[in-house]
C-alpha cells in the first residue's frame, strides 16, 4: 500500500481545502496537491468569468453616438477656442475608454496566471504518478 504524501497541504489556503473537500464529499479523503490546484483554477475561473461579464457589459454602457457626434463637430469646427470647449466635452467620454482598457489589460493578467495555473496542474499529475 502507498502511504500518501501531504505535505501539499501547507501550500493550500484553508477556503481552498474546506472547498475542495465539501466539492468531493467526505467519502473521498484522499487527494492529492493537483486535485486542490484544479480547484482552485476552478474557483479563480469563475470569478474572472464574471469579472468579464461585468467588464464587457460596461462598454455596452458607453455612448458612442454622443461620443462621435462630438468628434464631427470638433472636426468640422474652425474656431479655436470653441474647438477646445468641444473637446473638453469630449474628456469624460475618453477617460472612461482608458479606464476601461486599463481593466481590460488586468483582466488579461489574470487570465494569463489561470493559463500558467492550468499548466501547473498538469505538471502536478505528472509527478504525482
Amino acid at each position: 500500500m502507498e502511504v500518501a504524501d501531504y505535505d501539499f497541504l501547507d501550500k493550500c489556503t484553508k477556503e481552498e481545502l474546506i472547498f475542495h473537500i465539501r466539492r468531493e464529499g467526505w467519502l473521498r479523503q484522499s487527494f492529492k496537491y493537483s486535485d486542490v490546484l484544479f480547484s482552485r483554477w476552478q474557483k479563480r475561473s469563475e470569478e474572472l468569468r464574471k469579472l468579464q461579464k461585468t467588464h464587457s457589459e460596461k462598454l455596452d454602457t458607453f455612448d458612442s453616438k454622443a461620443q462621435d457626434d462630438l468628434a464631427r463637430q470638433f472636426d468640422a469646427q474652425k474656431n479655436i477656442h470653441k474647438k477646445l470647449e468641444i473637446a473638453k466635452r469630449m474628456k469624460p467620454y475618453e477617460l472612461n475608454m482608458q479606464k476601461w482598457w486599463k481593466d481590460e489589460k488586468r483582466l488579461q493578467k489574470e487570465d494569463k496566471k489561470l493559463e500558467t495555473l492550468y499548466e501547473s496542474i498538469d505538471i502536478q499529475r505528472k509527478k504525482e504518478r
